[in-house]
């Protein structure tokens, strides 16, 4: 009876092995990345209504100002200043991405610049400016020659000094509490680049100890 050969199992060769070891930490990579990537994602001002620079022929009816993702409503600031110092904006209005703030249809012609600060879903700080123009830039910047500012004018000038003290009190209150939230979320960010470097080393040396194992297994 002509006799039967068994075959031994096969073993994985030394190569397979670190091939399968490289391919593992090139996973754990591309894992790391995709959990890593919102938290490093940061808004951004997309458009702007007025836009950048933009010279109107009268006053807009709001400012409009578009990131590219949701802003918390927490620290947000939005302040102007004009040809006859701050101006006082209406009550900044938030829908998703998108802040809102009337202007006042009392503001004179001439140059202004709109300054924001907002604070990104993911707790970074975001500040900006904003100039236009409207009616000529250089209308009406001061009353006329012999005119006299009336009690009720002096009195409005005065209320929105104050206001716009008020507001760079509130901002750099709010600017505090987003940088330590930034500061915070960019520790946190820190960790994913060890996390990756040692999820590699450790799939490498898994490879290189099965590798090792199936060689002597080989000889033996």
């Amino acid at each position: 009876m002509p006799s039967q050969r068994v075959s031994a199992p096969s073993t994985p060769t030394p190569c397979a092995a670190f091939t399968w070891a490289i391919a593992i930490g090139t996973m754990v990579v591309l894992l790391v990345g995709l959990g890593a990537s919102p938290a490093l994602a940061h808004s951004d001002l997309v458009s702007s209504s007025p836009a950048e620079g933009q010279a109107l022929d009268a006053a807009p009816a709001q400012v409009e100002l578009t990131f590219n993702e949701e802003i918390s409503d927490a620290g947000l600031q939005v302040v102007a200043q004009g040809p006859q110092g701050p101006v006082s904006l209406g009550t900044p209005q938030l829908a998703g991405p998108k802040v809102t703030v009337p202007w006042p249809q009392t503001a004179p012609a001439g140059s202004y610049t709109v300054s924001y600060r907002v604070v990104s879903a993911d707790g970074h700080p975001i500040d900006g400016s904003l100039p236009f123009s409207y009616g000529g830039a250089a209308a009406a910047t001061a009353p006329p020659a012999g005119a006299t500012a009336s009690p009720s004018a002096a009195t409005s000038f005065v209320d929105q000094g104050q206001a716009a003290a008020d507001a760079a009190a509130s901002a750099s209150t709010a600017a505090a509490a987003a940088t330590s939230a930034a500061s915070k979320e960019a520790s946190r960010s820190a960790f994913w680049p060890i996390i990756a470097v040692v999820a590699i080393g450790a799939a490498i040396g898994a490879g290189i100890a099965y590798a090792l194992r199936a060689r002597a297994a080989r000889r033996s």
